[in-house]
């Protein structure tokens, strides 16, 4: 798999600790991607075509990671080039990872020649995701569950199709509320905040589903489509905070993130810039 880079230890530090649970959801699940739809402008609005990550010290932002999306004629990202800054050199360098789709049905992707992930779609949503590995012929199954639209559970199938749920989900009203694992939780507090288009640093917030850059700009291929927008997420060490900037037509332009840890009085800042079009 593919190194997870775009939010780095800001939100894994929040989400490390989960192993999730199970949950429904309360709302009718609309804007968690309905079935059948591709491409989160499809439907007459804007697509998320860019999106950068800067770090931010003594109020300077520096560069560390960027990603374009190139979609296809039927509204799926076909492309992303991926750019970051190297941890060895400090150097520029860019990545480009093709999404080969087979009709509305499945997408693969491949991180190198060796490596090959497969997602499989159903009624318009991932239902099942394979990793598989030419070093030593492995195959990994993992599932993904929905209630009324929203993503419910992801986890792996063991020996014999046995399920072992990772990670659970609970929504209310739009909202993704919590993440669980046993005795440990996440949760999203918001306020009155909506975005025109949608929140999209939500699928990696989703540990599992983060390493798949397209999701970002199609999150209603996971059932994580909202336009909600979180304010604070709490997890066991740490406290992050959001705050936004916008356009004229309410579409999110900018994110400052917050993030201050129970050993530490000292915030770790990052700046996200979000292009539409």
């Amino acid at each position: 798999m593919k190194t997870f880079r775009m939010i780095g230890m800001a939100m894994a530090a929040i989400l490390v600790c989960l192993n999730f649970a199970s949950c429904d959801p309360d709302s009718d699940g609309s804007s968690g991607g309905p079935a059948g739809t591709h491409g989160s402008g499809g439907n007459g609005g804007k697509r998320l075509v860019k999106f950068m990550r800067y770090d931010v010290v003594d109020g300077k932002k520096e560069l560390n990671e960027s990603v374009e999306f190139v979609y296809g004629a039927n509204g799926n990202v076909t492309e992303t080039h991926e750019g970051y800054r190297s941890y060895i050199d400090g150097n520029w360098k860019t990545d480009v990872y093709k999404y080969v789709w087979s009709s509305n049905s499945s997408f693969t992707t491949s991180w190198d020649e060796d490596e090959e992930d497969k997602y499989m779609l159903d009624n318009g949503r991932v239902s099942k995701i394979v990793y598989s590995s030419s070093y030593d012929d492995e195959v990994e199954e993992y599932y993904l569950d929905y209630a009324k639209g929203y993503i419910k559970e992801y986890g792996e199938y063991l020996e014999g199709g046995v399920r072992d749920t990772y990670y659970t989900y609970s929504w209310i009203d739009g909202k993704l509320t919590s993440v669980s694992a046993g005795n440990e939780m996440t949760t999203f507090l918001y306020d009155d905040k909506t975005t025109k288009g949608f929140f999209p640093l939500l699928c990696q917030c989703l540990e599992g589903l983060d390493e798949t850059y397209n999701l970002i700009a199609q999150p209603e291929l996971v059932g994580a489509k909202m336009t909600n927008l979180p304010t604070e997420m709490t997890g066991s060490y740490s406290i992050m905070t959001f705050e936004y900037e916008f356009d004229s037509e309410e579409y999110v332009t900018g994110c400052y993130t917050r993030e201050t840890r129970d050993y530490s009085s000292n915030a770790q800042v990052s700046y996200y810039a979000f292009y539409w079009e």
